[in-house]
This record gives C-alpha cells, structure tokens and sequence, in this order.
C-alpha cells in the first residue's frame, strides 16, 4: 500500500511531495516507510517497524491524515 501526496503552491515556491507506504518485512515485521523531499530532488526516508497489523495501519493513516490537514493533496 503506497500513498503519494504533494503540496504546491508557486506563489511560496513550495513544490513538496510525501510518499507513506506500507508493507511486510522478511522478517513478517510490518513497515510503514515515509519519504519527503521536494519535487524533482532527492527524498529523506523513515522507516518504523511493527509487530501488529493494526498498530501500523492507524499510524499509516494518521502520517495521511495529519499531511491532509496541513494542505497535502492525494495524487495516486
């Protein structure tokens, strides 16, 4: 599961994108991974691990949810 947002605005020359992904690690682990970065550069990584599925959904949706509220928009 992989979520793309970005926030644009050319008149504060903000160009910003914010991937929040999720998955299983090879350990069984699940992995929410976020990246951030502007547009066109290179992007920063954080990854958190958890042993519960739904611990690492919620906080999947909360990165979304938090990113929304400050003017992030949706774009996959």
């Amino acid at each position: 599961m992989k979520t793309i947002l970005e926030s644009i605005d050319e008149t504060e020359n903000r160009y910003r994108r914010y991937i929040v992904a999720m998955s299983r690690s090879l350990f069984g682990e699940y992995v929410v991974i976020r990246a951030r970065g502007r547009i066109g550069q290179g992007m920063k990584a954080e990854v958190r691990n958890f042993r519960d599925y739904l611990k690492a959904k919620n906080h999947h949706d909360r990165i979304i949810e938090t990113k929304k509220r400050r003017g992030y928009k949706i774009e996959n």
